[in-house]
């Protein structure tokens, strides 16, 4: 929307204002924005601002329709003494028996609700029995606060495959239900994994990224 400019300019204080002009000022007045009360407003098209630069003096946070958010997370973080990266790849590979191995959430939408976190696995092949007696892998979502506090645990789950079958192909593990509001100025935050263990547990197991969904309803400049 814009405002029509009568052509042309007035000239002195008799000057002829026609009907059409401002029959187009009574449209376009009903359509501005109110700078002072505010309101609510459904523009029919696009609103472009062709400028340099926006500044919003005093605003803290911009604000959303709530909408789901997917952050993928590469497989970065503290691998401990029983994984390794695969050759070449940011896959993360079970050399050992037990342990486990953090990864960093990264790049979350800071004041959005954390709603779950899911991690892509495939256990290796060759495993003895059907359904696997090993112990398998659970995914632990942790924030941590950085100032000597230990890692708080948000959420878990433990892998549910029901057979041999389910288990050495890629399936996921999700925590769900985490409803924890993301506060990047006070926490970190990460996921922990309990690789396999015990039973007949078999070398190679495969950690893949890391996806985490959030909740966003605004933003600040975090």
């Amino acid at each position: 929307m814009s405002f029509t400019l009568y052509m042309p300019a007035f000239v002195d204080d008799v000057s002829v204002i026609p009907a059409a002009y401002l029959n187009k000022m009574r449209v376009d007045s009903s359509r501005a924005i109110d700078g002072t009360a505010g309101g609510a407003y459904a523009p029919a098209a696009d609103i472009v601002l062709s400028t340099s630069s926006i500044q919003l003096a005093g605003v803290l946070r911009l604000k959303y329709v709530a909408r789901p958010v997917t952050r993928r997370q590469p497989m970065l973080g503290n691998l401990g003494a029983n994984y390794a990266h695969s050759t070449g790849e940011l896959i993360v590979e079970q050399t050992i028996a037990g342990g486990e191995f953090i990864i960093s959430l990264t790049n979350l939408p800071n004041g959005a609700v954390l709603d779950s976190v899911t991690v892509g696995l495939k256990g290796a092949a060759g495993h003895a029995n059907d359904p696997v007696t090993a112990t398998l892998p659970v995914v632990t979502v942790r924030s941590q606060d950085g100032i000597g506090g230990g890692p708080v645990p948000l959420g878990l789950q433990a892998d549910t495959s029901a057979d041999r079958a389910t288990y050495e192909a890629f399936h996921t593990i999700t925590v769900a239900g985490i409803a924890h509001t993301i506060d990047l100025t006070t926490y970190t935050y990460d996921v922990e994994i309990d690789g396999e263990v015990a039973g007949d547990w078999v070398v190679g197991c495969e950690f893949y990224a890391v996806s985490v969904i959030c909740t966003v309803s605004d933003q600040s400049e975090y």
